[in-house]
C-alpha cells in the first residue's frame, strides 16, 4: 500500500483499504456507445441534439469515475478513516472513528448485479461523508461499528 502522504498514530495499523469498482466504466462505456447509436439513428433533430447533450453528460462522469477509481483511497485504520483524493494535489480528509455517529449503507439493483454498496458516514461534527461503488463495502461499514464501538467506550 502506497502511505507516503498518511501518517499513522502511536499503536494504529491499516484495517482495510477500499476500493472503487472498475466495472462502473463498462456501464458507462455501454451507455456512452448506446447514446451514441441513438444518436446516429436520429439524424439531425432536435431529439439528436438532446442525446449529443446526454452523450458529453456521460462522457465527463466516464472521465470522473476514472480518476475516483484509479487516484482516491479510503484507508480504515483501527482509529481512524482516512480518505486520500486527487490526481496533482492530493487532498487528506480524516475521520476519526470516536466522532462517527452513523453508519448506513444501501445496495440498489447495480450494486447487487457489480457485488458494490453505498456507505454513508456521518459524524458528530454534522459532516457527511458519501461514498458510492465500493467493493468489500460491508468490511467498511463492519469494521467502523467495530473500531467506531470501542472508540466511545
Amino acid at each position: 500500500m502506497n502511505t507516503d502522504l498518511i501518517k499513522l498514530l502511536d499503536n494504529e495499523h491499516i484495517e482495510h483499504r477500499a476500493n472503487y469498482t472498475r466495472k462502473t466504466i463498462l456501464l458507462n462505456l455501454f451507455l456512452i456507445y448506446t447514446v451514441f447509436a441513438l444518436y446516429k439513428s436520429y439524424g439531425e433533430t432536435i431529439y439528436s441534439f438532446l442525446l449529443m447533450i446526454l452523450f458529453y453528460v456521460v462522457l465527463v462522469k466516464l472521465v470522473l469515475d476514472i480518476r475516483k477509481i484509479f487516484f482516491d483511497r479510503i484507508y480504515i485504520t483501527n482509529k481512524r478513516i482516512i480518505i486520500q483524493k486527487g490526481v496533482l494535489f492530493k487532498r487528506i480528509m480524516i475521520i476519526h472513528l470516536s466522532k462517527v455517529l452513523y453508519v448506513s449503507h444501501k445496495r440498489g439493483l447495480l450494486d447487487k448485479y457489480f457485488k458494490t454498496g453505498k456507505v454513508k458516514i456521518t459524524t458528530t461534527d454534522q459532516m457527511t461523508f458519501k461514498f458510492k461503488g465500493l467493493k468489500h463495502w460491508d468490511h467498511v461499514v463492519n469494521l467502523t461499528y467495530t473500531y467506531g464501538s470501542k472508540d466511545k467506550k
